[in-house]
């Protein structure tokens, strides 16, 4: 099953979204592991939030966006403090042009990542943009 998320999780990394979606939907069906779950349902997350830029880009159609949220969701409720699925979030909200959450999400994922981690300033700029639009 480890192997399984290994290669969800190089699908991931060449863009190969739907590949990685496939079988992080297969190991999903195969485990009962409830910290291998929380890993399949982030990468599920994060490969339905990169799809959906592109789908929602073309024609406007959110419901990759919403299976990001979803799995995202799922992360959350094993793991609370989350920083990445909190991300994915705002993340979506932020593309989405939906300030407010988007706002609120970018700005609990600050609250758990080191200020150390390079993602911390990326976190930080998307929510001063979300910030600057909503102020608009």
């Amino acid at each position: 099953m480890k192997e399984i998320l290994k290669k969800t999780n190089y699908y991931y990394s060449i863009h190969n979204f739907d590949k990685a979606i496939e079988l992080g939907e297969m190991a999903l069906k195969k485990t009962n592991d409830k910290k291998l779950i929380t890993a399949i349902n982030f990468s599920l997350s994060s490969n339905y939030l990169e799809k959906g830029k592109e789908v929602y880009g073309k024609d406007g159609d959110n419901s990759l966006y919403k299976l990001s949220i979803q799995f995202s969701r799922k992360v959350l409720e094993e793991m609370p403090y989350s920083w990445q699925a909190l991300c994915n979030i705002g993340t979506v909200y932020f593309n989405t042009k939906n300030w407010e959450p988007a706002i609120f999400y970018l700005s609990e994922a600050e609250k758990y990542l080191n200020k150390n981690n390079p993602y911390y300033a990326v976190i930080v700029a998307e929510r001063n943009i979300a910030e600057r639009m909503m102020n608009k």
